[in-house]
């Protein structure tokens, strides 16, 4: 549930910054070492 709770945080204060983190960290795994970061899939 923190999760969620860090989420509506995160949105209700920045929805553009929101739209951009979580694509690029954990969403699609781009946050894990070694990980190719596609400027695309973002």
């Amino acid at each position: 549930m923190e999760v969620f709770d860090g989420f509506r945080t995160a949105l209700a204060s920045n929805r553009a910054q929101f739209s951009r983190d979580v694509p690029s960290g954990p969403f699609y795994g781009f946050n894990r070492e070694g990980a190719t970061v596609h400027e695309g899939v973002i």
